[in-house]
Order: C-alpha cells, then structure tokens, then sequence
C-alpha cells in the first residue's frame, strides 16, 4: 500500500508523459499481484495504454499481452480473439507484428490450435535470434505445446536452448521451470529438483511481471513428491517435499 501511494505521487509528478505510463505499468503489476483491481478495472487501465499516442511500442505490447492474459482467467476465448483482431492493426513494425504474431499462436494454444499453434510458432522462430524478447517466449511456448503432446525429450530441447541462449528474463526463468517439470518425466529426478529450485529462487527475486505461478509449482511438485513415495523412491521423494514445504503458507 506504501509503495501504491508512492507511485501515485510520482505519476503526478512525472516531467514526461511516456515516463508516466512506466510507473503506470508497475502500478498495474502491484495491484495485479495483490488482486487489488478488479478484472473490468485492469482492462480498462491496459486498453487504456493500448489507445495512448505517447505510449511506445514495448508498453503497448505489454499492455496487450496482459489484457489477453486476463481474458484466459476469466475464460473468454471469444472475447480474447475479438480483442486480439482490435489489436493487429496497433503493431505495424515488423518487429512488434512479430510480437503480435506469438500472441495469436498463445490463444490457439489456450483453445486446442496445436497444430496451428506450432506451424505459426515454428515460422516465427525462423525469423528471430536469441536476442530478441520473442525468442524467448516462442521457445517457451513450443516447449509447453510438446509437453502436452507428451514429448518431454523434444520440449527439453526447446527449453535448454532459451536457457542457454537467451538473458535473464521471466521467460527464461519460465523456461528453467519447463526443464524440471520435462526432467521428472523423464525419470531425472536429481537435474528436475535443481531447475524446480532455481526456477522458485528466480520467481523470488523478480516477482512482478513473472510467468511462473509458485502456487502452481507448489501443486506440481507435491504430486510429483507423493508419486515418488508411492513408488518407495524416499530420497528423491523427499527433495521435492522440501520444494513444497519452501512454498506453503
């Protein structure tokens, strides 16, 4: 609440207008991780950045790519695809119609377009390098469609190579998380609990704004240490209970 009240003050005070709209964004990223705002206010206030003339691409991108995250909260596949056909005509440079192009391959993920998902996801990866904040989120994603096509070996190999290609970022960190949870099915078990634990001390650090979601990780590693005890496995059992124990209220 401090904090809230503090970036208030400082958007009144702000010299720049774009400077505004950057206190703006961890405004809505505080209240977002308080559930301080109610859904139809935070989709007023990232429509809001969306419309602004000031407001530069990067922002306008974040914007959106958050209302379409709230849009599958409320699970509104409709509304998110309506939104996201508003919004194809705000990114006009190649770089942010590529960025728009990852956002239309996550709403098909979300309603079942695999394959679509994947050949839109694929393409798109062919015109990126490592370097560019898509990248990232393209190898994620391809990791995750993998997974649900149970190929934990192939989603690996996506989630290495953000990892090992890419900076520190939520994506990378969201990324590391995709390794332990592909390790485990994969029955390694040691290299799964090292890039669980990573992946909750780099939620930690940087929590605004993260992928990944720690009640979440709390949920997949108790299932993963109660499946291990059922099969008499104590020790590695046990790694992942402690994992769990480090996450409960």
């Amino acid at each position: 609440a401090e904090a809230l009240k503090d970036y208030q003050e400082a958007v009144t005070q702000a010299p720049e207008a774009t400077r505004s709209w950057d206190l703006r964004k961890r405004i809505l990223e505080i209240h977002k991780a308080g559930s301080e705002l109610k859904s139809e206010a935070l989709h007023r206030e990232y429509e809001a950045m969306l419309a602004a003339r000031e407001v530069r691409d990067e922002l306008r991108y974040w914007a959106a790519e958050q209302n379409l995250e709230l849009f599958e909260q409320e699970e509104k596949p409709a509304e998110a695809e309506r939104f996201l056909a508003a919004c194809e005509g705000k990114f006009t440079e190649p770089m942010w119609q590529r960025a728009y192009g990852y956002l239309q391959a996550l709403a098909w993920y979300r309603t079942g377009r695999n394959d679509d998902a994947e050949r839109l996801l694929r393409s798109l990866r062919d015109q990126l390098v490592p370097g560019d904040p898509i990248y990232a989120r393209c190898g994620w994603l391809l990791g995750k469609l993998l997974q649900r096509q149970e190929s934990p070996e192939a989603a690996l190999g996506f989630f290495d190579d953000v990892v090992n290609s890419t900076t520190p970022g939520h994506y990378r960190t969201a990324c590391i998380l995709g390794r332990g949870e592909t390790l485990a099915a994969l029955e390694r078990f040691d290299e799964s609990a090292e890039a669980f634990n990573e992946a909750i001390r780099l939620t930690a650090v940087d929590p605004y704004g993260a992928v990944v979601d720690l009640q979440v990780v709390r949920e997949a590693t108790t299932a993963l240490y109660q499946s291990l005890l059922t099969q008499g496995e104590l020790a590695q059992a046990m790694e992942y209970l402690r994992l769990a124990a480090r996450l409960a209220p």
